[in-house]
């Protein structure tokens, strides 16, 4: 789903969050702070699904992954505004999650 979002529309529409974090604006003290608020939001729900997963992890463990998670979540969007295709960020998304739930 992340990856059709950013996919979708002509141009592209990417992610908000990572993009205004690329801009220049992240100078600005209060975006930046806003960011890292909405950042930190989305790892907090993330951890909180883990948690709930039937193969449960220590609320520890389960932060660290979300954290994990966001990150490369991150990581996808840069790589879509660097021009990779939805196919090669697909790959990217099922050898990342081949590597989450081989760890499980």
């Amino acid at each position: 789903m992340i990856i059709v979002n950013m996919t979708d529309g002509t141009p592209q529409r990417g992610c908000l969050t990572t993009r205004t974090a690329l801009d220049a604006a992240i100078s600005s003290a209060d975006v930046r702070q806003r960011v890292q608020d909405v950042l930190t939001r989305l790892e907090q729900l993330v951890g909180k699904a883990i948690s709930a997963a039937p193969n449960r992890r220590s609320p520890a463990d389960a932060n660290r992954l979300a954290r994990v998670i966001v990150t490369f979540t991150r990581g996808l969007a840069v790589m879509e505004r660097a021009g990779y295709s939805r196919k090669q960020l697909r790959e990217s998304a099922t050898t990342f999650i081949d590597a989450v739930i081989g760890d499980a």
